[in-house]
């Protein structure tokens, strides 16, 4: 046999070789029960992921950190209580912030109010600064999907809003009849 031959039953990362093989790839199995065929390099290298599990080798075996470890670095608190704590990582088009929890990304004020309080549930997380990078819990609060719309109204922030309401210059005059 070849110095070049992988042998089955190795073990590279979360994968295991199935067969003996000497060509470029190998046919693996994922910790997580799916097959593959691997590249022999990435293997020795402990590249590649699972397509079943999407989750690489290496991220696999690593310990992850707690939220909130993760999280707080990521917020500059230097403006002290009562001040609007930006977030300083990944940011939406919009300005939100966005955290990965280690399941799916959630907007950063909502991982501040869990952090702090609790999982809201189905209500969303508002703020009242206005400020879409604010994480500090003191600006946030709770609020159906037509709390957060009234909100966004009474402040203007709809896209399409027009001021209307009496003695408002902009407002469509009323037909007489």
């Amino acid at each position: 046999m070849s110095a070049r031959t992988i042998f089955a039953g190795l073990r590279f990362g979360g994968w295991t070789v199935l067969g003996p093989t000497h060509r470029r790839h190998v046919p693996v199995r994922c910790d997580c029960g799916a097959t593959a065929t691997g590249h022999r390099a990435n293997l020795k290298k402990n590249r590649g992921g699972c397509r079943s599990c999407s989750v690489s080798a290496a991220r696999r075996e690593a310990p992850r950190a707690p939220t909130g470890a993760r999280f707080w670095p990521k917020v500059d608190r230097s403006g002290g209580l009562g001040a609007c704590w930006p977030w300083t990582g990944a940011t939406g088009d919009r300005g939100y912030g966005h955290f990965w929890d280690g399941a799916r990304y959630r907007h950063a004020s909502r991982v501040a109010w869990i952090l702090t309080h609790e999982d809201p549930g189905p209500l969303f997380v508002l703020h009242r600064c206005d400020n879409p990078p604010c994480c500090n819990p003191a600006h946030l609060f709770l609020g159906t999907h037509q709390d957060n719309m009234d909100d966004m109204t009474e402040k203007g922030r709809w896209r399409n809003a027009v001021a209307s309401g009496p003695g408002c210059a902009d407002a469509p005059a009323e037909k007489e009849h």
